[in-house]
């Protein structure tokens, strides 16, 4: 996989340009698709709005769960 996730990215184009991320997302209570609760602004703030503390350790996470999905 030569493009990845990174925190600066917006949460809407992940979700466009990664969609096997939705069910990862959603399942660590990080966004509700199906609520339809917009979600706006880079992952980082998103991250933080929800407490996670490492989030760079977050973003590698999912980036590795690409590579699996891949």
């Amino acid at each position: 996989m030569n493009k990845k996730v990174t925190l600066d990215m917006e949460v809407e184009d992940i979700v466009r340009e990664y969609p096997q991320l939705i069910s990862y997302l959603m399942d660590r209570d990080i966004i509700c698709i199906r609520c339809g609760a917009p979600v706006w602004g880079s992952l980082r703030e998103l991250l933080e709005s929800k407490g996670i503390e490492d989030v760079e350790n977050f973003v590698e996470q999912m980036n590795l769960f690409l590579e699996k999905e891949s």
